[in-house]
């Protein structure tokens, strides 16, 4: 366990260094959080990596939400304090910000504010035993849909759909999967969410064998495309957007 988590922690490392050396030529100071969830097999252990805002649930078997991340917000006291010591300051524009610019503390990219790590892409990554919490299905999202649901709120609508489903035997789970991905983006989307909404769906069986599907809405032209998710990514703004994003829905086969 010890091993794959510094190897995990290594590798988040060197894409941000790979990421950051590649935006400083193009003068792109862009950047994304990150959220990655590993099974072990061999353990049935999940392991859950995070960096910035995006954020994992589980729902277990008795129905209980389980946090599998936690944000990285400038305000927590840890990174307040971090980010004061490396000579940085936090604002209030709208939400706290660090240097006034970014309202996360953590992130993959945003080159400028790498420097004295006022930013740093270290991630947080906890453990979780699959066989204690027999989970039900598992939710991972960025921040533009946390912005409209909380954990609790999240997994209550997922069972509600879920039970939808029960009466009929011959629904596929990876479609099931699927659906409720897009529906919970599309609820965050007319709840009036102003930030990028990507939702990936994990849904477990008595034995943990999963099927996963995701649904995007992103602030660009309306496309459809498709595509296999386990990392869960968004493109910061550095300033909200007055203007409500376009539907982008994003799906992938899932695995079963």
């Amino acid at each position: 366990m010890t091993t794959m988590k510094t190897i995990l922690n290594d590798e988040i490392i060197s894409v941000d260094k790979r990421l950051v050396e590649t935006f400083q030529r193009r003068s792109d100071i862009s950047g994304s959080t990150a959220l990655i969830a590993i099974r072990l097999f061999h353990s049935n252990k999940l392991l859950v990596a995070n960096v910035g805002d995006s954020r994992g649930v589980l729902c277990d078997s008795k129905g209980a939400t389980i946090p599998l991340s936690f944000d990285h917000k400038p305000y927590q006291l840890k990174e307040y304090r971090r980010i004061l010591e490396a000579g940085g300051y936090i604002s209030l524009k709208g939400v706290y910000r660090v240097n006034g610019i970014l309202a996360i503390s953590r992130a993959l990219g945003d080159y400028p504010l790498k420097d004295n790590r006022l930013i740093i892409p270290d991630p947080d990554i906890l453990s979780f035993d699959l066989k204690e919490l027999k989970p039900k299905f598992m939710i991972m999202a960025t921040d533009g849909f946390w912005d409209t649901f909380s954990n609790e709120n999240a997994v209550q609508f997922v069972n509600n759909e879920l039970s939808r489903y029960k009466s009929n035997e011959s629904n596929d789970v990876s479609s099931i999967a699927l659906e409720i991905a897009k529906k919970l983006a599309k609820e965050s989307y007319n709840r009036e969410s102003y930030d990028n909404i990507t939702v990936i769906v994990v849904l477990f069986d008595e034995n943990n064998i999963y099927s996963k599907a995701s649904s995007s809405m992103k602030s660009s032209p309306t496309k459809k495309t498709c595509s296999s998710n386990e990392f869960s990514s968004k493109n910061q703004q550095q300033q909200s957007s007055p203007l409500k994003p376009a539907i982008h829905e994003e799906c992938s086969s899932p695995s079963s």
